[in-house]
């Protein structure tokens, strides 16, 4: 289980890394060492062969790493400059990093911070590295999946750890030794006041395969430092600086220190230690190296939650960008896919329950259909029924009036009223009620009659002609006619 921070330092020769992690409320120092590391064939692939072969060998677990460069190809200077806008300031740092013969010609990232020294005048501290070097690395660390917590720059990312240290004075000042320059910074706790890279590094001090001093090396060393210090005092008018830290790697140089203390009477030359940092302690049992304090700046920046006074987040702009493109891309793309996922799923429920529901659908409009043929056959028996039981009633109410008719009497009125002049075709009574009668005079006159008596009648009313025709036979007029009238019902009848 990941659970602690690794520090890589890459170096001139080697990679220098310390392993920490929390026990017990204290941060640990569990782990620290270097392998070897040429920087001269420097690409992602042996950066990352490099760090796994650290990962594996030492059996750790880290869970963020934390990177520092302290090479020939990064640079870092200060200059004292005239306040002047921001970009003639960009402009007149890149021009000093490109005289650099290491920057020649070459692609690089840099930051810078820089403060008032009074008379509109500018301290301005800066630092680059190449951009091919700084991907490599970058990408190197990130092939072994670690997270890239930060990548720093020595000796100016020490200057975050200097407040943490046991105060001595206001001011303090950091020596860091490498292997071709040395480095003298000196720091207020709030801003770099003082920087000065110096030619003679471990190689010049230690040129000899025996591992002998070069003592006119040190001694040249140790005058430019102090040098350097009392120019600094004399200069700000401050008194001399005290309590000097010192970084170095002590293999085959262990006894730098107390050399250099003893040549330095003015000064007082500390080695700096993981144990100097309140809560942090080593717990292998071998030395702790000064120069393993490098790895540490990271890891303990973080876990104290130091605010740098470089934009060391600048160098990883660029890659956190790619980092949270890519998750940004990949959270839309899941997103987008679970959107899918789940719009193919809710189109085949919904797909499923519309078919469900058109086959139902279907289904009740064939059974409506049903419902309606069997509807409009019903009506039509019912239609028939009704006219059926009209007519039967219309029978039955005729028979009964029928029934109830003295015909005798009828009869009798019809034959009594009849004219002598006038035959009768026809005496009809059909279901509707009605008495038709047909018939057929020589005589207009007598059918006229024949209609008055009937008017009269006291069996016969509502008298009206049905036709009337007049036709010729046999060189006779001949009058056919046609009546029809209502039957009068007596009271009896009526009742």
């Amino acid at each position: 289980m990941a659970r602690g921070f690794l520090g890589l330092v890459f170096s001139a020769d080697s990679i220098i890394y310390a392993y920490l992690e929390r026990k017990a409320g204290v941060i640990l120092c569990s782990k620290a060492g270097s392998v070897p590391f040429d920087e001269g064939v420097l690409s992602s692939s042996s950066v990352s062969e490099s760090v796994h072969k650290i990962i594996s060998e030492e059996k750790i677990s880290p869970l963020k790493a934390f990177v520092t460069v302290f090479t020939p190809e990064t640079i870092t200077h200060q200059i004292n400059l005239p306040k002047m806008p921001r970009q003639e300031l960009d402009e007149v740092i890149a021009g000093e990093i490109e005289k650099a013969p290491v920057f020649a010609d070459k692609e690089f990232d840099y930051i810078y911070r820089g403060y008032a020294t009074g008379l509109n005048r500018l301290e301005i501290t800066f630092s680059a590295i190449r951009r091919d070097i700084l991907d490599s690395i970058v990408k190197g660390v990130e092939a072994v999946k670690l997270s890239l917590e930060s990548l720093e720059i020595a000796p100016l990312n020490l200057l975050n750890i200097l407040p943490n240290l046991p105060a001595t004075a206001k001011e303090e000042a950091l020596l860091v030794l490498g292997q071709r320059q040395s480095y003298i910074i000196v720091s207020d706790k709030k801003e770099c006041r003082f920087f000065y890279m110096m030619s003679t590094g471990k190689i010049d001090l230690y040129p000899y395969s025996d591992g002998k001093i070069n003592n006119s090396a040190l001694l040249h060393w140790v005058d430019e430092l102090d040098r350097i210090l009392k120019s600094y005092a004399i200069e700000n008018k401050k008194e001399t600086i005290k309590k000097v830290w010192f970084i170095w790697d002590n293999t085959k140089a262990s006894d730098l220190a107390e050399l250099l203390d003893s040549e330095m009477r003015d000064h007082e030359i500390s080695e700096l230690s993981i144990g100097d940092i309140t809560g942090f302690r080593k717990e292998y049992d071998e030395e702790f190296n000064p120069i393993y304090f490098l790895g540490c700046c990271g890891p303990i920046a973080h876990i104290k939650k130091i605010n740098s006074m470089f934009a060391f987040s600048h160098f990883l702009a660029k890659s956190k960008l790619k980092s949270y493109l890519k998750k940004a891309v990949f959270a839309s793309v899941l997103y987008i896919a679970l959107i899918s996922i789940f719009a193919v799923k809710t189109f085949i429920i919904y797909s499923a329950k519309e078919k469900r529901l058109t086959q139902q659908l279907g289904e009740i409009n064939a059974q409506n259909n049903k419902l309606r043929q069997e509807t409009a056959r019903l009506k039509k028996e019912r239609d028939e029924f009704l006219d059926m039981r009209s007519r039967l009633l219309e029978q039955a109410t005729f028979v009964r009036n029928l029934n109830r008719i003295s015909w005798s009497r009828v009869f009798g009125e019809v034959a009594a009223e009849l004219p002598d002049e006038l035959s009768l075709a026809s005496f009809k009574v059909p279901e509707s009620g009605k008495v038709e009668i047909k018939g057929s005079a020589f005589k207009i006159e007598s059918v006229a009659k024949l209609m008055r008596k009937i008017y009269k009648s006291s069996v016969l009313q509502n008298a009206k002609f049905d036709f009337l025709r007049e036709i010729k036979i046999e060189d006779r007029n001949i009058f056919s006619f046609g009546i029809v009238a209502d039957l009068k019902r007596n009271s009896d009848e009526k009742k």
